[in-house]
C-alpha cells in the first residue's frame, strides 16, 4: 500500500504546475473528504486494469484538517468537487503512471472539448520553444461527492467514454488525438477509477 501525506505531496515543486493550483488541489481534496465525514488517515481504493493485476489497489492518504472558520467559506460544492477530483487525478497518475500534469487544455476546440489536462513524462525536460510538443497523454477528470444509483462511478466513466468517442475513430484516436486517461473519483467511498484509451500504445 502506498502512503501519501497530502501536504507533502502537493508541496513538492513542479515546474509546470503553479503553487496556487497545487494548494487548491490539496484544499479541495480535503474539503471533499471532510464533507463526507472521513477522518485522516483513510484508505482510498484505486482501480485500473492498466496498472494493476488485481481489481483495486489502495492508497493511504493523510491530511491536516482545514480550520472550521475557513471551511464555512467554501459553499460551492460543485466547484471544490471538480477541483478535488483534478487533484486526485494528478496524485494517482503521478503515483502509478509515470506522467504528471503539464498544462490545462485550451477550452473549445479539438481535444479540449473532451479533456482537461496535458500530461508529460515525469523527469523529462520539455523543449523551451514549445513545451506541449512532447506532451504524450491527455486526461479527462470528473468528481462525484457521494455516488448513488443514478450517479455512480461506473455510469460517470461510461458517460465520459461516450464523450471521448465523439472524437475517436473506433478504439483509436482520430488524427491529432493523444492517448487519454479518464479519471473519476467518488469521495463518498472514497474510490478513484482510471481508464486508458488507445489500442495502439501500451501504458508504461
Amino acid at each position: 500500500m502506498v502512503e501519501i501525506d497530502l501536504k507533502a505531496f502537493f508541496g513538492r515543486y513542479r515546474k509546470y504546475v503553479p503553487k496556487r493550483a497545487l494548494q487548491n488541489f490539496h484544499d479541495d481534496i480535503v474539503l471533499c473528504l471532510e464533507n463526507q465525514a472521513h477522518a485522516s488517515p483513510i484508505r482510498v481504493k484505486v482501480s485500473s486494469t492498466e496498472f494493476f493485476d488485481i481489481p483495486t489497489e489502495e492508497l493511504m492518504i493523510a491530511w491536516i484538517p482545514i480550520p472550521g472558520q475557513e471551511v464555512y467559506f467554501f459553499q460551492d460544492v460543485v466547484d471544490y468537487t471538480e477541483s478535488g477530483a483534478c487533484g486526485m487525478a494528478l496524485l494517482v497518475l503521478e503515483t502509478y503512471s509515470g506522467y504528471e500534469y503539464q498544462s490545462q487544455t485550451k477550452r473549445g476546440t479539438g481535444a479540449s472539448k473532451h479533456t482537461d489536462y496535458w500530461l508529460f513524462p515525469k523527469g523529462k525536460k520539455p523543449p523551451r520553444d514549445n513545451p506541449l510538443k512532447e506532451a504524450r497523454r491527455l486526461v479527462e477528470v470528473s468528481g462525484i461527492l457521494h455516488a448513488n444509483e443514478d450517479n455512480s462511478l461506473s455510469k460517470r466513466l461510461k458517460k465520459k467514454e461516450e464523450r471521448l468517442m465523439e472524437f475517436w475513430d473506433g478504439p483509436r484516436p482520430k488524427s491529432g488525438m493523444a492517448p487519454t486517461y479518464i479519471v473519476v473519483t467518488d469521495f463518498g467511498e472514497p474510490h478513484t477509477a482510471i481508464q486508458f484509451y488507445d489500442s495502439s500504445i501500451k501504458t508504461p
